[in-house]
Protein backbone atom coordinates (compact mmCIF):
# COMPACT_ATOMS: atom_id res chain seq x y z
CA UNK A 1 0.00 0.00 0.00
CA UNK A 2 1.21 3.57 -0.73
CA UNK A 3 0.58 4.57 2.87
CA UNK A 4 2.80 1.82 4.24
CA UNK A 5 5.60 2.65 1.77
CA UNK A 6 5.43 6.29 2.80
CA UNK A 7 5.64 5.42 6.49
CA UNK A 8 8.59 3.12 5.86
CA UNK A 9 10.39 5.87 3.95
CA UNK A 10 9.80 8.35 6.77
CA UNK A 11 11.01 5.80 9.33
CA UNK A 12 14.19 5.11 7.29
CA UNK A 13 14.82 8.85 7.04
CA UNK A 14 14.41 9.34 10.79
CA UNK A 15 16.70 6.39 11.59
CA UNK A 16 19.36 7.69 9.18
CA UNK A 17 19.12 11.15 10.68
CA UNK A 18 19.53 9.79 14.21
CA UNK A 19 22.57 7.73 13.19
CA UNK A 20 24.26 10.67 11.45
CA UNK A 21 23.54 13.03 14.34
CA UNK A 22 24.80 10.47 16.84
CA UNK A 23 28.02 10.01 14.90
CA UNK A 24 28.62 13.75 14.56
CA UNK A 25 27.73 14.24 18.21
CA UNK A 26 30.20 11.59 19.28
CA UNK A 27 32.93 13.26 17.25
CA UNK A 28 32.11 16.65 18.76
CA UNK A 29 32.04 15.33 22.32
CA UNK A 30 35.27 13.35 21.93
CA UNK A 31 37.18 16.14 20.20
CA UNK A 32 35.61 19.28 21.68
CA UNK A 33 39.00 20.64 22.78
CA UNK A 34 40.48 20.28 19.30
CA UNK A 35 37.40 21.86 17.74
CA UNK A 36 37.60 24.71 20.22
CA UNK A 37 41.23 25.32 19.27
CA UNK A 38 40.30 25.29 15.59
CA UNK A 39 37.62 27.92 16.12
CA UNK A 40 40.04 30.13 18.10
CA UNK A 41 42.71 29.87 15.41
CA UNK A 42 40.22 30.74 12.66
CA UNK A 43 38.99 33.81 14.56
CA UNK A 44 42.51 35.00 15.37
CA UNK A 45 43.76 34.55 11.80
CA UNK A 46 40.75 36.30 10.32
CA UNK A 47 40.76 39.09 12.86
CA UNK A 48 44.36 39.83 13.76
CA UNK A 49 46.85 38.37 11.28
CA UNK A 50 48.58 40.90 9.03
CA UNK A 51 48.45 38.74 5.89
CA UNK A 52 44.92 38.72 4.55
CA UNK A 53 43.49 35.33 3.69
CA UNK A 54 40.20 34.35 2.10
CA UNK A 55 37.85 31.75 3.50
CA UNK A 56 38.58 29.62 0.43
CA UNK A 57 42.31 29.57 1.11
CA UNK A 58 41.70 28.79 4.77
CA UNK A 59 39.48 25.86 3.85
CA UNK A 60 42.06 24.61 1.34
CA UNK A 61 44.70 24.83 4.06
CA UNK A 62 42.49 22.96 6.52
CA UNK A 63 41.85 20.23 3.92
CA UNK A 64 45.56 19.94 3.23
CA UNK A 65 46.18 19.72 6.96
CA UNK A 66 43.81 16.77 7.27
CA UNK A 67 45.74 14.90 4.56
CA UNK A 68 49.08 15.96 6.09
CA UNK A 69 47.97 14.45 9.42
CA UNK A 70 48.30 11.04 7.75
CA UNK A 71 52.08 11.64 7.80
CA UNK A 72 52.34 9.80 4.50
CA UNK A 73 54.50 11.28 1.76
CA UNK A 74 52.44 9.48 -0.87
CA UNK A 75 49.11 11.06 0.17
CA UNK A 76 48.78 14.60 -1.16
CA UNK A 77 46.21 17.33 -1.48
CA UNK A 78 47.56 19.46 -4.41
CA UNK A 79 46.71 23.13 -4.54
CA UNK A 80 44.45 23.96 -7.51
CA UNK A 81 47.36 25.57 -9.41
CA UNK A 82 49.44 22.37 -9.08
CA UNK A 83 46.80 19.92 -10.25
CA UNK A 84 47.45 20.11 -14.02
CA UNK A 85 51.12 19.27 -13.44
CA UNK A 86 50.24 16.47 -11.01
CA UNK A 87 47.69 14.99 -13.38
CA UNK A 88 49.71 15.31 -16.60
CA UNK A 89 50.81 12.00 -18.09
CA UNK A 90 53.90 11.44 -20.19
CA UNK A 91 53.09 11.01 -23.87
CA UNK A 92 54.88 8.55 -26.17
CA UNK A 93 55.30 6.13 -23.29
CA UNK A 94 57.06 3.43 -25.38
CA UNK A 95 60.13 3.70 -27.59
CA UNK A 96 61.71 0.76 -29.42
CA UNK A 97 64.67 0.04 -31.65
CA UNK A 98 67.01 -2.74 -32.77
CA UNK A 99 70.57 -2.96 -31.45
CA UNK A 100 73.35 -5.19 -32.87
CA UNK A 101 75.94 -6.51 -30.37
CA UNK A 102 76.61 -8.13 -32.97
CA UNK A 103 73.51 -10.29 -32.40
CA UNK A 104 70.19 -8.68 -33.22
CA UNK A 105 68.65 -7.45 -29.95
CA UNK A 106 65.35 -5.70 -29.42
CA UNK A 107 65.32 -2.65 -27.13
CA UNK A 108 62.12 -1.34 -25.52
CA UNK A 109 62.08 1.78 -23.36
CA UNK A 110 58.91 2.38 -21.31
CA UNK A 111 58.88 5.93 -19.97
CA UNK A 112 55.70 5.59 -17.89
CA UNK A 113 52.53 3.50 -17.67
CA UNK A 114 49.60 5.38 -19.21
CA UNK A 115 46.38 4.52 -21.01
CA UNK A 116 48.40 4.42 -24.26
CA UNK A 117 51.23 2.14 -23.11
CA UNK A 118 49.71 -1.21 -24.11
CA UNK A 119 48.68 0.17 -27.49
CA UNK A 120 52.14 1.63 -28.07
CA UNK A 121 53.80 -1.65 -27.06
CA UNK A 122 51.56 -3.68 -29.36
CA UNK A 123 52.67 -1.54 -32.30
CA UNK A 124 56.40 -2.20 -31.80
CA UNK A 125 56.15 -5.76 -30.48
CA UNK A 126 56.34 -7.63 -33.82
CA UNK A 127 59.56 -5.81 -34.72
CA UNK A 128 61.49 -6.31 -31.49
CA UNK A 129 60.43 -9.92 -30.93
CA UNK A 130 62.07 -10.99 -34.21
CA UNK A 131 65.38 -10.36 -32.47
CA UNK A 132 67.44 -12.93 -30.55
CA UNK A 133 67.02 -11.24 -27.18
CA UNK A 134 65.30 -8.29 -25.57
CA UNK A 135 66.22 -5.35 -23.36
CA UNK A 136 63.35 -3.84 -21.35
CA UNK A 137 64.42 -0.43 -20.05
CA UNK A 138 62.48 0.75 -16.98
CA UNK A 139 65.04 3.33 -15.86
CA UNK A 140 63.56 6.68 -14.80
CA UNK A 141 60.04 5.23 -15.09
CA UNK A 142 57.92 6.79 -12.30
CA UNK A 143 55.07 4.29 -12.67
CA UNK A 144 51.51 5.33 -13.47
CA UNK A 145 48.56 3.09 -14.28
CA UNK A 146 48.57 -0.31 -12.57
CA UNK A 147 46.30 -1.79 -15.25
CA UNK A 148 48.77 -0.64 -17.92
CA UNK A 149 51.68 -2.21 -16.03
CA UNK A 150 49.77 -5.49 -15.70
CA UNK A 151 48.91 -5.28 -19.40
CA UNK A 152 52.61 -4.97 -20.25
CA UNK A 153 53.37 -7.87 -17.90
CA UNK A 154 51.15 -10.02 -20.11
CA UNK A 155 53.79 -9.76 -22.83
CA UNK A 156 56.62 -10.96 -20.61
CA UNK A 157 55.32 -13.21 -17.81
CA UNK A 158 53.88 -16.73 -17.83
CA UNK A 159 50.29 -17.15 -16.57
CA UNK A 160 49.79 -16.36 -12.90
CA UNK A 161 49.73 -13.42 -10.49
CA UNK A 162 51.70 -10.33 -11.50
CA UNK A 163 51.22 -8.36 -8.27
CA UNK A 164 49.44 -8.50 -4.92
CA UNK A 165 47.74 -5.53 -3.27
CA UNK A 166 47.30 -5.26 0.50
CA UNK A 167 44.76 -2.67 1.66
CA UNK A 168 44.59 -0.87 4.99
CA UNK A 169 41.88 -3.22 6.27
CA UNK A 170 44.09 -6.25 5.55
CA UNK A 171 42.22 -7.29 2.43
CA UNK A 172 44.41 -8.76 -0.32
CA UNK A 173 43.86 -8.63 -4.04
CA UNK A 174 45.82 -10.33 -6.81
CA UNK A 175 46.17 -9.18 -10.41
CA UNK A 176 46.80 -12.20 -12.67
CA UNK A 177 48.09 -12.27 -16.24
CA UNK A 178 47.29 -14.77 -18.96
CA UNK A 179 50.86 -14.61 -20.24
CA UNK A 180 52.01 -14.76 -23.86
CA UNK A 181 54.96 -17.02 -23.03
CA UNK A 182 57.82 -14.94 -24.44
CA UNK A 183 60.63 -17.33 -25.36
CA UNK A 184 63.43 -14.77 -25.74
CA UNK A 185 66.11 -14.02 -23.13
CA UNK A 186 65.20 -10.73 -21.44
CA UNK A 187 67.23 -8.25 -19.41
CA UNK A 188 65.42 -5.51 -17.47
CA UNK A 189 67.26 -2.25 -16.77
CA UNK A 190 66.40 -0.43 -13.53
CA UNK A 191 67.77 2.48 -11.51
CA UNK A 192 66.99 4.58 -8.44
CA UNK A 193 64.24 6.40 -10.35
CA UNK A 194 62.37 3.22 -11.25
CA UNK A 195 59.28 3.55 -9.05
CA UNK A 196 55.79 2.33 -8.19
CA UNK A 197 54.21 0.32 -11.02
CA UNK A 198 57.57 0.05 -12.79
CA UNK A 199 58.89 -1.63 -9.65
CA UNK A 200 55.86 -3.92 -9.69
CA UNK A 201 56.78 -5.13 -13.19
CA UNK A 202 60.47 -5.49 -12.34
CA UNK A 203 59.69 -7.46 -9.17
CA UNK A 204 57.35 -9.78 -11.07
CA UNK A 205 59.97 -10.42 -13.76
CA UNK A 206 62.48 -11.26 -11.05
CA UNK A 207 60.12 -13.51 -9.08
CA UNK A 208 59.08 -15.46 -12.18
CA UNK A 209 62.68 -15.91 -13.32
CA UNK A 210 61.79 -14.66 -16.80
CA UNK A 211 64.53 -12.04 -16.88
CA UNK A 212 67.60 -10.68 -15.12
CA UNK A 213 67.54 -7.21 -13.55
CA UNK A 214 70.58 -5.03 -14.22
CA UNK A 215 71.28 -1.61 -12.70
CA UNK A 216 70.80 -0.09 -9.26
CA UNK A 217 68.26 -0.62 -6.47
CA UNK A 218 64.89 0.86 -7.41
CA UNK A 219 63.20 3.81 -5.70
CA UNK A 220 61.17 1.81 -3.18
CA UNK A 221 57.74 3.43 -3.58
CA UNK A 222 55.63 0.30 -3.42
CA UNK A 223 52.22 1.83 -2.83
CA UNK A 224 49.17 2.35 -5.00
CA UNK A 225 48.32 6.04 -5.24
CA UNK A 226 44.68 6.70 -6.09
CA UNK A 227 43.63 10.14 -7.31
CA UNK A 228 40.13 11.32 -6.39
CA UNK A 229 38.72 14.29 -8.27
CA UNK A 230 37.35 16.75 -5.70
CA UNK A 231 36.16 19.35 -8.21
CA UNK A 232 37.12 20.64 -11.65
CA UNK A 233 40.44 22.07 -10.44
CA UNK A 234 41.54 20.08 -7.42
CA UNK A 235 42.20 16.45 -6.56
CA UNK A 236 43.10 14.31 -3.58
CA UNK A 237 45.85 11.71 -3.91
CA UNK A 238 45.83 8.93 -1.31
CA UNK A 239 48.03 5.90 -0.76
CA UNK A 240 45.36 3.20 -0.67
CA UNK A 241 47.28 -0.09 -0.85
CA UNK A 242 50.76 -1.61 -0.68
CA UNK A 243 52.25 -3.58 -3.55
CA UNK A 244 53.75 -7.01 -2.99
CA UNK A 245 55.56 -9.08 -5.59
CA UNK A 246 54.00 -12.38 -6.76
CA UNK A 247 56.08 -14.18 -4.09
CA UNK A 248 54.96 -11.72 -1.39
CA UNK A 249 58.06 -9.51 -1.25
CA UNK A 250 57.53 -5.97 -0.06
CA UNK A 251 58.64 -3.11 -2.31
CA UNK A 252 57.87 0.02 -0.29
CA UNK A 253 60.91 1.72 1.32
CA UNK A 254 63.26 -1.14 0.31
CA UNK A 255 63.01 -1.23 -3.47
CA UNK A 256 64.06 -4.07 -5.74
CA UNK A 257 67.67 -5.23 -5.72
CA UNK A 258 68.98 -5.99 -9.23
CA UNK A 259 70.54 -9.35 -10.06
CA UNK A 260 73.56 -7.53 -11.48
CA UNK A 261 74.50 -4.27 -9.75
CA UNK A 262 76.07 -1.47 -11.77
CA UNK A 263 77.40 1.52 -9.85
CA UNK A 264 77.61 4.04 -12.69
CA UNK A 265 74.35 5.07 -14.36
CA UNK A 266 76.13 5.62 -17.67
CA UNK A 267 77.27 1.98 -17.71
CA UNK A 268 73.91 0.28 -17.08
CA UNK A 269 72.91 -0.17 -20.72
CA UNK A 270 76.29 -1.59 -21.73
CA UNK A 271 76.24 -3.92 -18.73
CA UNK A 272 72.75 -5.08 -19.66
CA UNK A 273 73.81 -5.79 -23.24
CA UNK A 274 76.77 -7.83 -21.97
CA UNK A 275 74.51 -9.87 -19.66
CA UNK A 276 72.08 -10.45 -22.53
CA UNK A 277 74.88 -11.43 -24.95
CA UNK A 278 76.08 -14.05 -22.47
CA UNK A 279 72.57 -15.54 -22.41
CA UNK A 280 72.22 -15.83 -26.18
Amino acid sequence: MPGKKFKRAILALVVSSVLVNSLVGAVLITNYQHLGSLVKVVLLVRGLALPQVTWGKMLDGATGGIVASLQDEHSLYPAPANYPQAARQIENSVMAKIIYIPQKVGYIKINSFTARTEQDLAMVWPTVTHAEGLILDLRDNPGGSLSAAVGVANYFLPPGPAVQLVYGNGKRESYPVQGKGLKLPVVVLVNHKTAREAEVLAAAEQDKGTSLLVGTTTRGIGVRQTVYQIDAKTSLQLATAKYLSPLGRGIDTVGIEPDVSVAAESEILDAGLKVLAAAL
